[in-house]
């Protein structure tokens, strides 16, 4: 009996208990309610909020002084690079390839194809019938001279030795990545000697030939690497990503020395006001919420000169405003050659509308 009574205690204790709990969080969830009512529709704010109200949008032309913001991403971008000896940029894309100058403003254009490639900071695009040289004012197809070992017929021996003397002769060297090797085809060797192009099957079943390119620490004497003039990447030092959609410390890079130049930053991103506009996250089980969706007002700072601008982002609960934004830039020895730079609104949560995230270009006025 006083088994039973005890239980039975035990048992009002606990209803007490839960009903106490959904009290409390039923009053915290309407102070939050009532905190973000209050922070959204207080005279101070509502005065706030209108003398920002006026920023545009980034997509419908944010200017300064002296530069302009243009939106350029109706396509994926898979790298941006930069040719310091020509003194443009190399945008590849989805669709295409894309070259701009040093204030910004488009050069050239290669329409993409499924079969092309373009190997690894290169201005090289690999096609199935030739090469095209990016880096030359006015780009065509350079044709293949001589194609060996299609049918994989020449034996193992005397391939190797025949890669051995191209490779020797060659003054540039690429090698392919996206062949169908999962077939056991194996992989493709593009020499240029003598400004002629001479394209060569590896022996079926193959293994990649220029392991030093991946993994350069391994590298030993003889071992082939690629050979043609590398293009710089752009970085964001902040954030540590680079133009190819790399980060610091990232182990699957093929050259190291592709990302060890010095870059320095002359970007600032503030943001001045934000506005509460619904939540966005709540704790588990409950309505109590965490983090809101914002409307956020940026000042943007670069080289002296000012662009303000409004997007939506999100205000996690004691975090600062989130600022999904990646600036990117050149490497400070190349910074006296252009002063282009990229801006890219990379919202991991589409509180932005589609239609306007993606890569920007920071161009001086045309």
């Amino acid at each position: 009996m006083k088994l039973l009574q005890y239980l039975s205690g035990q048992k009002s204790i606990n209803q007490l208990y839960k009903v106490y709990m959904d009290a409390v969080l039923k009053i915290i969830a309407l102070l939050f309610i009532a905190g973000v009512l209050y922070d959204r529709y207080t005279p101070l704010k509502l005065f706030k909020r209108k003398k920002y109200t006026s920023f545009p949008l980034l997509t419908t032309g944010v200017t300064s002084a002296s530069y302009e913001i243009v939106y350029m991403s109706d396509a994926i971008i898979h790298s941006i690079t930069f040719d310091a000896r020509h003194g443009y940029f190399l945008i590849a894309r989805s669709k295409d390839f894309v070259k701009f100058n040093a204030i910004g403003k488009e050069i050239g254009r290669l329409p993409r194809e499924e079969s092309h490639e373009l190997p690894a900071f290169s201005h090289y695009v690999i096609s199935d019938y030739g090469i095209y040289d990016l880096s030359q004012e006015k780009v065509t197809l350079q044709s293949f001279e001589t194609v060996l070992n299609e049918d994989r017929l020449i034996d193992p021996f005397e391939l190797r030795k025949i890669i051995r003397q191209l490779y020797t002769r060659a003054t540039i060297v690429l090698f392919s990545k996206e062949l169908a090797h999962l077939d056991g085809n194996g992989y493709c060797i593009y020499f240029n000697i003598s400004n002629r192009w001479t394209k060569v099957y590896t022996e079926k079943h193959a293994s990649q030939l220029n392991v030093a390119d991946y993994y350069p620490e391994e590298a030993k004497p003889g071992d082939y690497r690629s050979k043609y003039f590398r293009l710089a990447p752009l970085k964001d030092i902040r954030a540590k990503v680079y133009s190819d959609h790399t980060r610091e410390g990232d182990w699957y890079r093929i050259n190291q020395e592709d990302y060890i130049r010095k870059y320095k930053s002359n970007v600032q991103l503030t943001t001045l006001f934000f506005q509460r506009e619904e939540p966005f996250g709540t704790i588990a089980f409950t309505e109590i919420p965490i983090s809101w969706k914002c409307e956020a007002y940026y000042k943007l700072k670069y080289n002296g000169e000012q662009f303000f601008f409004q997007e939506k982002t999100i205000k996690p609960m004691f975090r600062r405003i989130q600022q999904y934004y990646f600036m990117l830039e050149l490497p400070a020895a190349y910074q006296h050659q252009s002063s282009v730079w990229f801006l890219v609104l990379d919202d991991p949560f589409n509180v932005t509308e589609y239609t306007r995230k993606g890569t920007y270009m920071i161009r001086p006025k045309h």
